[in-house]
């Protein structure tokens, strides 16, 4: 029985590592948002406090 259940964990955690894996090379979303994205963000911050 504890065999089955180290057995499972392991499948998962291997699981786990794969998807990210393939999420972290496969993903053609840039990781970072753009310039002009942040730009407006704090453009509008700074519009908000004042």
């Amino acid at each position: 029985m504890a065999a089955t259940a180290a057995t499972l964990i392991g499948l998962l955690i291997l699981t786990a590592l794969v998807h990210d894996v393939t999420r972290l090379f496969g993903s053609d979303e840039p990781r970072r948002p753009p310039l002009a994205r942040l730009r407006g963000r704090r453009a509008a911050l700074e519009a908000a406090e004042l």
